[in-house]
């Protein structure tokens, strides 16, 4: 596994869980990302997904080397479910 930074968790979550932000995420990820308080590094590993790691939880906590059940946790956090992009 790898450590991943909580908010790298809340944005990922957020927008598996927003199709809207998710669309927006995908259409333009550098305008998204350099709004969300990401290092560098972070943002280029969220620029650099497949589309196939948004399928499910499984396969986008794999593309983000995370165990599923932190990437869940992550979800459930207030920030992840409000935190529009």
């Amino acid at each position: 596994m790898t450590y991943v930074n909580e908010r790298v968790l809340i944005v990922t979550g957020h927008a598996w869980q927003c199709s809207t932000c998710r669309s927006k995420l995908q259409a333009d990820p550098d305008g998204v990302l350099m709004q969300q308080g990401l290092s560098r590094e972070e943002r280029q590993m969220l620029n650099q997904m497949e589309p196939g790691a948004w399928a499910t939880v499984s396969t986008l906590a794999e593309a983000l080397g995370v165990a599923r059940c932190d990437l869940e946790e992550a979800m459930r956090h207030p920030r992840s479910r409000l935190r529009h992009f």
